[in-house]
């Protein structure tokens, strides 16, 4: 895994540079959730943990004015060849742009997990657009299961998993 070096990815989300997040970043993390809205927020310290725990499995996108996106994912320890996706998050001003996609695609190449798998509640339509898209992207396949129901929630929305894979490596 290289995740020393920043790379700019080479598509519509070029304002922004991909790197590996830091264990300095959690601050930064959290406030990206709060301010945009979307997306369940957690505690200051949930994302302090996932920045200095989880940072080679994750991403952060840094435009010229800070931090304008993020991607949490880890390798449940049953199954290490896979990468979960805990969380997307894009800033407001940053969307529309392609960057939770390349995100997406940068931490596949820096990770190189024969899977990737996320969580998704049946009206989130964008994010199952995201998940499609990178499984076409990745010429894998897409596979969505039921993954938590109301009751296991405590009475939030389900969730779904989509699994993409197997990834193909080249």
């Amino acid at each position: 895994m290289s995740t020393a070096a920043a790379i700019p990815p080479a598509d519509r989300a070029a304002r922004s540079t991909l790197r590996a997040v830091r264990a300095d970043d959690g601050p930064d993390l959290h406030a990206l959730v709060a301010d945009g809205g979307g997306l369940d927020v957690n505690s200051p310290y949930a994302y302090v943990l996932a920045a200095r725990f989880f940072g080679a499995t994750s991403v952060i996108a840094e435009g010229t004015d800070g931090p304008e996106g993020f991607v949490l994912g880890l390798a449940p320890p049953t199954h290490p060849d896979t990468l979960f996706v805990w969380q997307v998050g894009v800033a407001p001003a940053a969307r529309g742009r392609g960057l939770g996609l390349s995100m997406l695609r940068w931490l596949v190449a820096e990770v190189a997990p024969t899977h990737l798998e996320a969580t998704v509640t049946p009206t989130n339509t964008a994010s199952q657009r995201l998940f499609g898209a990178l499984a076409r992207d990745l010429s894998a396949p897409l596979n969505v299961t039921r993954w938590a129901d109301r009751d296991d929630l405590g009475g939030a929305e389900p969730e779904d998993l989509h699994r993409i894979g197997p990834i193909p490596t080249s």
